[in-house]
């Protein structure tokens, strides 16, 4: 008994809320940055396979305002798109007229240059050889939305990609072996 009364002796109870599946399922962004890599190495990816899963995603979202910034070696000026009812056509038609060309340099993205979103995509294969190759994914007012790596190439810098998507609180969605529902 003496043993119960010395304070070395304690013991702790906690309860914690592991979280259900499903249970904490993320609201639906209202503005999304997508990332796109435009550089020569694009020609190299399944691009008809990246549209299909934009299209798809934008179509489950329905109302969205998405911010297109093509990258290379430099960053093009973000594209703002209006998509109503899931119509993503004008987007995808912006994006499959962008000139594949020049180097890559994932340290080009800047998330605060594009204005407050709630979700990023960064669609490219993270080979990274010109420059920077680090994205800056804090948003102006030091925000860090959720950043979703995707890529259809079969060469891509997976440690790269993973970084960057686990830093933005997302995951890596190879497109080469999963479908538009991941």
């Amino acid at each position: 008994a003496a043993d119960m009364l010395d304070p070395a002796w304690r013991s702790v109870i906690a309860l914690t809320d592991s979280g259900r599946p499903g249970a904490n399922k993320p609201a639906k962004p209202r503005r999304l940055a997508i990332f796109f890599d435009a550089s020569a190495s694009a020609r190299d990816r399944d691009l008809a396979r990246e549209r299909e899963l934009i299209q798809s995603y934008l179509r489950a979202l329905g109302n969205v305002e998405v911010r297109l910034v093509a990258f290379r070696n430099d960053a093009d000026p973000a594209m703002r798109f209006d998509i109503r009812n899931g119509d993503s056509a004008k987007l995808l038609a912006a994006i499959t007229a962008l000139p594949l060309d020049g180097g890559s340099s994932y340290g080009a993205i800047n998330l605060a240059a594009v204005g407050a979103v709630d979700q990023v995509l960064l669609i490219g294969d993270g080979l990274s050889n010109f420059g920077g190759s680090e994205p800056n994914l804090v948003g102006a007012g030091g925000a860090r939305p959720a950043v979703q790596v995707v890529h259809a190439a079969q060469r891509a810098d997976h440690a790269r990609l993973a970084r960057i998507a686990r830093a933005g609180g997302g995951r890596v969605i190879d497109l080469a072996t999963q479908g538009d529902a991941a």
